[in-house]
């Protein structure tokens, strides 16, 4: 008896309806958006580019010297991530373009959550030994603390 091996689908199993692309503005994440322009095409998916911009941690002290400062900070991750969409977006893909201020593991996982997220893709540096130890690795932490699938590319 042969039996026919079924075609896989070119859906995937569970609905993508919303893909997280956290960006730096780093060579690895800007090869890491025509990627997930490519699955979200693909899928028939939108993006949402995240920036997060870390919080500054003023001095009590001196800290009517800095009055403004994560404003500023944040409007200036707003313009770059306006300026790297403009340049990278894909056209046919619907794209939202979110800013956020915190840690970036925490901000990726908590906007995957309140954006409804199907799945994130990430870049990493690949950074190892104590530069990874130092530095930490942002993927790595998304990863664990994520609720939906997390692809990784490097």
């Amino acid at each position: 008896m042969k039996i026919k091996a079924k075609q896989p689908d070119s859906q995937p199993a569970l609905p993508m309806n919303r893909i997280l692309v956290p960006v730096d503005f780093s060579a690895p994440s800007k090869k890491l958006v025509p990627y997930a322009a490519a699955l979200a095409r693909k899928w028939g998916a939108s993006l949402v580019l995240l920036h997060v911009v870390e919080h500054i941690n003023v001095p009590t002290r001196v800290a009517y010297a800095a009055t403004g400062l994560q404003d500023i900070v944040l409007a200036r991750g707003r313009k770059l991530l306006a300026e790297f969409a403009a340049r990278l977006a894909p056209t046919g893909v619907k794209t939202t373009e979110v800013v956020r201020v915190g840690r970036p593991w925490q901000e990726i996982a908590r906007t995957a959550r309140s954006e409804r997220a199907d799945l994130i893709v990430i870049a990493t540096h690949g950074h190892t030994g104590l530069q990874r130890f130092i530095l930490g690795s942002t993927a790595e932490r998304v990863l664990r603390h994520a609720a939906c699938p997390v692809l990784v590319v490097r």
